[in-house]
């Protein structure tokens, strides 16, 4: 027997992708809520240092909540790769090469999302103003946005080059 073809698998694995999607979504949405409501309350207490703590509470949940929104995509792409049938050493070489380009991709996209994230909200400057040698040069906005653009395309280029390195694999 063929689980790779059976339409019967297939439907089980769309399923329960769905539900497990639908149930992340449900989460992670409720923490992503509560988490903005803590940081609003703590700001309006007064509390010192929320944006910090929002920042590394809140970056985990984004990139959870983007990859649920991606599930139904994955799983739809790797259901595709199973039809088509792995006959060969080949065809198992490409399937592993298509998730693990999937894996990275997904890896170096959050880091670059997050990286782009505390420059704009300004907890990197820090490090970054004494490593400079000159404090307070990542006040000015233009100094922030080119750091986010810097970091988009460095994100970027390094997705492109991840993709170029597995496929050389």
């Amino acid at each position: 027997m063929d689980l790779a073809r059976s339409a019967a698998l297939m439907a089980v694995l769309t399923e329960v992708m769905q539900w497990a999607g639908g149930l992340g979504a449900i989460y992670f949405t409720v923490a992503l809520v509560t988490t903005l409501a803590q940081a609003h309350v703590g700001a309006s207490a007064g509390r010192t240092g929320v944006l910090v703590e929002l920042y590394e509470r809140l970056i985990p949940i984004i990139v959870c909540l983007a990859v649920v929104a991606s599930a139904a995509a994955l799983g739809d792409a790797v259901g595709q790769w199973m039809t088509s049938g792995v006959q060969d050493a080949a065809g198992a070489v490409a399937l592993w090469r298509g998730l693990a380009e999937i894996v990275v991709q997904a890896v170096l996209l959050s880091v670059g999302a997050s990286l782009a994230v505390g420059f704009v909200s300004g907890v990197l400057g820090a490090q970054l103003s004494v490593l400079a040698g000159q404090p307070g040069t990542l006040a000015a906005l233009a100094a922030r946005l080119l750091l986010v653009a810097l970091t988009g395309v460095l994100t970027l280029l390094a997705v492109r080059l991840a993709g170029m390195v597995i496929g050389l694999i």
